[in-house]
């Protein structure tokens, strides 16, 4: 009964010690933020401090000494503080802190203007190294996100042309295909036409698989010439899963001019596959152009096996022409 009791009495000190660790560590947070907004230089030296290898301080405090350098690392009087953030990023052992150090190279005060991109020339080409040789993915896909988040706040060709470096050299397909996907997100939040970087990255990329997410990005794009690239790839890709997915993503896009492409795209496919998916989003979609192929499919296709299907998709089909056709057939 008394080692039991010991046993909890020794538990319940230690968690009144890890309550007032804790405690500790938040008034030191605050602590160093007030200091921050009092005299920048001080806080600086007790940053230094705090992030040395030798330092006893807890990982939360190290962890709010590094989100508070994010806030104050502009050239109005943050130079040191960029340059810390930069050396942990490239440097640090533990992976938690390098993340953090990423995290705020990307992020400054922006709605207090605080920040000027034009003063930290190093970021962007620090942030691309990252991604590109970090042999830890979450490191990289840190600097794509930090690089975005730049991108969303501040207009510069460099993180264009830094993700495109990505989305081709990189080792790493979720990597690349992160930066693909970055780069997509660019067009939309821009209005830019970055259609020739994404087709640049299709044909550099030989992964099948990276390819097909290229053209999942291309189809999210709202300009036309961009819904005809995706045609293009579904007529022309050499290999059939790139031309399925080219066939599907036009299919849910359900856009008229895709549906009535898509005839096109069967008559010349020797696929069975593709054929299966050509013949999935013409009944998926709500054009009635979609209704007509079908029906031609089944009246004239010379494989028996894709006009059955076909066939079986219109008994799927409400319209009243799709059941007239049928019942046809039977006569």
């Amino acid at each position: 009964m008394q080692v039991e009791m010991s046993a909890q009495l020794g538990r319940s000190s230690q968690a009144a010690d890890e309550a007032r660790n804790s405690d500790n560590d938040q008034i030191k947070i605050v602590a160093l933020q007030s200091l921050f907004q009092a005299n920048q230089d001080r806080a600086m030296t007790f940053v230094y401090e705090i992030l040395q290898p030798t330092s006893t301080s807890s990982a939360k405090v190290k962890e709010g000494a590094i989100k508070l350098l994010g806030r104050y690392h502009d050239p109005s009087g943050g130079e040191r503080a960029t340059r810390l953030l930069m050396e942990i990023a490239l440097n640090e052992s533990n992976q938690k802190l390098r993340k953090f150090a990423i995290y705020s190279l990307g992020r400054g005060e922006w709605s207090e203007q605080k920040f000027r991109f034009e003063g930290d020339d190093q970021i962007v080409p620090i942030l691309q190294k990252l991604a590109l040789s970090s042999v830890e993915r979450e490191i990289a896909s840190s600097a794509i996100d930090a690089l975005n988040h730049i991108a969303n706040h501040h207009e510069d060709p460099r993180i264009r042309a830094a993700l495109m470096e990505i989305g081709i050299n990189s080792p790493s397909r979720d990597v690349r295909q992160k930066a693909a996907s970055r780069i997509g997100e660019m067009a939309e939040k821009e209005g830019v036409s970055i259609l020739p970087d994404l087709v640049k990255l299709f044909d550099a990329n030989d992964d099948r698989e990276l390819k097909k997410h290229i053209i999942s990005v291309i189809s999210k794009m709202e300009n036309p010439e961009a819904q005809d690239h995706v045609i293009k790839i579904a007529g022309t890709a050499k290999h059939p899963e790139l031309r399925k997915r080219a066939v599907y993503v036009i299919g849910q896009r359900g856009s008229e001019v895709g549906v009535v492409a898509l005839g096109g795209v069967y008559a010349a496919e020797q696929s069975d596959d593709v054929k299966n998916q050509i013949l999935h989003s013409l009944n998926e979609t709500k054009h009635r152009s979609g209704l007509v192929q079908l029906m031609e499919i089944a009246r004239t296709d010379p494989n028996l096996k894709m006009r059955m299907k076909a066939v079986n998709y219109l008994g799927r089909n409400k319209d009243p022409d799709a059941q007239r056709f049928l019942e046809e057939l039977l006569k």
